[in-house]
């Protein structure tokens, strides 16, 4: 694997990361568990567990489904 695809791979996987911790905190201040906000979204736990934990498994339409009914926006401000 060339240098660029790697470094590539590493700036995706950690923005994946980084989405999946906001999203973890937004649900948190809403006073939601996992099993409560995945039962809103009729998805499984487990699924929403790995978009939590930045797995990049997770596909990017259902992570930004989560986003979104968290209301919280995508970027982070700068």
């Amino acid at each position: 694997m060339g240098r660029q695809r790697l470094e590539t791979l590493t700036a995706v996987a950690n923005a994946v990361r980084v989405l999946g911790e906001r999203i973890r905190a937004h649900r948190r201040a809403r006073g939601l568990t996992i099993v409560e906000l995945a039962d809103q979204l009729h998805m499984s736990p487990t699924t929403l567990s790995a978009i939590e934990r930045g797995s990049l498994d997770a596909s990017i339409g259902r992570t930004f489904t989560v986003a979104a009914a968290l209301g919280m926006p995508l970027l982070p401000p700068e």
